[in-house]
């Protein structure tokens, strides 16, 4: 190849070179034309995004899970043996203490009453008897005409002629007891919640017959870990929500805390009383709830979604004239189940604050509110999920 071709080549190479970088040049000062002039855009938040610092009562709480039972509830058994003879309630009928609700026959007690009615009076007798023997032989005894172990034998016999008239009364008033036990009554004012027995049955002493339950005072049991035990005390609030009410709220308190954690955990079960004039709730109802551990009154207060630690320090977004501000605050207790936190200093009520895990939000930003529910929208600012 000739010196001459050569040089023409590596010109024409040269000057392809020149042309590039004059084009990229062009282009970047056209692309630096183009944003000098356009306009600044502001960061817009919808109205969701956006929290308000205010004054309000916080409220701290620990959850509880449980069921309900009565108070108030009693087993009747059966006192004595028979064939009972009626049933006179059923299951969810309501009753009084003192009220008749079945019957055993009473054939063999009144049998039995009128044999033990019969050794009583046969004992009487013999003790009059006795009586009269241990009068004469005093007498007797005092003139000299029998011997002392002739008043011992009449003394002892009259002895136990006394004995054996108390041991009848003992057997007749167990009788009359018998008699009455055969007719079951109520023990307290309540529902039957069960009815074991059948009319004709025969049942033993102590066979179960009834449960009856008092729904007027409910009771919640309660499992509380032990780290938590220590903020529960007697007569802490108590607000639950019941499965098949809805969103109906009920209340009560604590009224008593097991001594002892339960077996094969360290958990420690806790009583809360509730009110049930209403008869509303059932026993074995499942229940979700709270207890009131304590209660902040009159604090600022913000969403905890709105604070985010940078650097070691608490901060907030906040908006003041259109514009973002970083600021930093001071926090104080926590609410969990409310989602709130105490402002203790950084921030006045009615401060507009940035709420949510937004990124790459840039201090001195113009910021836009929109008039409806959108997402955030802006080059610069995007949202976690």
């Amino acid at each position: 190849m000739s010196t001459l071709r050569r040089i023409l080549i590596i010109g024409l190479v040269l000057a392809s070179f020149t042309g590039i970088a004059a084009m990229v040049v062009l282009k970047k000062e056209s692309a630096n034309n183009v944003i000098a002039t356009l306009p600044d855009v502001a960061i817009e938040f919808a109205p969701s995004d956006l929290a308000e610092v205010q004054v309000q009562d916080l409220s701290r709480t620990l959850p509880i899970t449980g069921t309900f039972s009565a108070v108030n509830w009693a087993y009747v058994k059966s006192r004595v043996a028979g064939d009972m003879r009626e049933v006179l309630v059923r299951e969810g009928e309501s009753v009084k203490k003192g009220q008749v609700i079945a019957r055993i026959d009473v054939t063999e007690l009144q049998a039995r009453l009128q044999e033990r009615t019969g050794n009583l009076e046969s004992s009487r007798a013999q003790f009059e008897l006795a009586e009269k023997v241990r009068a004469n032989n005093q007498q007797l005894l005092d003139q000299g005409f029998i011997s002392r172990n002739a008043f011992d034998n009449s003394q002892s016999s009259y002895q136990q002629a006394k004995g054996a008239v108390k041991a009848n009364e003992a057997q007749l008033a167990l009788a009359k007891k018998s008699l009455e036990d055969s007719i079951i009554r109520a023990p307290i004012d309540g529902i039957v919640a069960e009815r074991l027995v059948q009319a004709g049955e025969k049942v033993a002493v102590d066979s179960k017959l009834f449960t009856v339950m008092d729904l007027s005072r409910m009771e919640l049991a309660a499992s509380i870990p032990n780290s938590d035990i220590g903020n529960v005390q007697l007569g802490q609030p108590v607000a639950f929500k019941v499965e098949g009410f809805g969103d109906r709220e009920f209340t009560g308190q604590i009224d008593r805390i097991n001594p002892a954690t339960q077996n094969g955990s360290r958990s420690i079960l806790v009583y809360a009383v509730i009110d049930n004039a209403s008869l509303l709730l059932k026993g074995g109802m499942f229940a979700q709830g709270t207890i009131l551990v304590e209660k902040l009154t009159v604090t600022t207060a913000a969403p905890m979604t709105a604070v985010r630690e940078e650097g070691g320090l608490f901060v907030v977004y906040v908006i003041e004239n259109g514009v973002l501000k970083r600021q930093v605050v001071t926090l104080g207790k926590k609410s969990e189940e409310a989602g709130l936190v105490e402002i203790a200093g950084g921030l006045e009520p009615g401060a507009r604050v940035i709420n949510g895990a937004f990124t790459n939000l840039r201090v001195g930003s113009k910021v836009r509110v929109s008039q409806v529910e959108t997402p955030a929208k802006s080059a610069v600012v995007s949202k976690e999920h």
